[in-house]
């Protein structure tokens, strides 16, 4: 009887060893998982689509309306100055705006007037945060990458020339500072 006992005690001990074994090994397993990093989820937009979003927009519109009527006011009034400082924005924008829609300046401002809508475009899209996919240094060929151009674009509720032009940029790469610059001193406005 005592046989049979003791070898029922190195099955309770064999049992219990390898429970304390599992618990562990189970503890050590989850500490392994919750130092893993977690990689965050990166929305990425083409700069171009936004700039070309914001200039057929109605904001933008309203903004070339402002200072055309700017303008007539200055001529009306006489002010030299101004007249001379609003026809020079003109001008000073359009650069900017080739630099943005056929290069990769970037676009910040523009995002100015749907700020307050952004977070709901990164909720819907599952991401942590947006940023333009020309301003990269490195990106982990881990990371969760997704590109959210579109729903950023519909935030202006651009023309629909503006749509197709947004659509046609997957087939051109964007243009090169140095080179956007050499065509507008070749070709002013």
């Amino acid at each position: 009887m005592e046989k049979k006992e003791k070898s029922h005690e190195v099955v309770r001990y064999i049992i219990a060893g390898g429970l304390i074994f599992f618990l562990v090994f189970s503890g050590f397993s989850t500490a392994r998982d919750a130092e893993k990093k977690k990689l965050l989820r990166v929305g990425v937009y083409d700069s171009r689509a936004i700039a070309i979003a914001y200039g057929n927009s109605d904001h933008w519109g309203k903004i070339l309306k402002e200072k055309q009527a700017a303008l007539e006011q200055a001529k009306k009034d006489g002010d030299t100055e101004k007249v001379k400082d609003i026809q020079a924005w003109g001008p000073a924008q359009q650069a900017q705006a080739h630099l943005k829609a056929f290069g990769t300046a970037p676009v910040h401002e523009c995002f100015d007037c749907v700020k307050d809508k952004i977070p709901d475009v990164a909720k819907a899209a599952g991401v942590d945060v947006i940023v333009s996919k020309w301003e990269f240094d490195y990106m982990s060929p881990d990371a969760d990458v997704v590109d959210i151009t579109m729903e950023l674009a519909k935030l202006f509720n651009p023309s629909e020339r503006g749509w197709k032009s947004i659509k046609s940029l997957k087939k051109w790469k964007p243009y090169s500072h140095e080179k956007l610059q050499r065509i507008e001193k070749k070709h002013p406005h």
